[in-house]
């Protein structure tokens, strides 16, 4: 037997009315929790392991020294809008 269209209809709310509940505000809030909560206990467990300051700390990301000199003084930057793709300009 085929469904009729009013039970596609009303199969289709409850796909939707199921989606929406399970982005409501409270089981977002809930899930956010966790992050905010995990993010606490990091900072009371540095705090306790050293008391020190995190800020103070070198960033791993910052650039570092060449171990060279750089010898160039002046750049040429050259910008070809609309040229043809390096793949397309490969003779073999």
């Amino acid at each position: 037997m085929m469904p009729t269209f009013h039970t596609l209809i009303d199969d289709a709310r409850d796909a939707t009315r199921a989606a929406a509940e399970a982005h409501c505000r409270r089981s977002f809030l809930g899930t956010a929790g966790y992050g905010v909560g995990t993010t606490a206990l990091a900072a009371l467990l540095a705090e306790a392991a050293g008391g020190a300051d995190l800020s103070a700390t070198a960033d791993p990301l910052a650039p570092k020294t060449p171990p060279l000199a750089a010898k160039a003084t002046r750049c040429i930057f050259i910008f070809l809008e609309g040229a043809p793709s390096q793949i397309d300009l490969y003779d073999p």
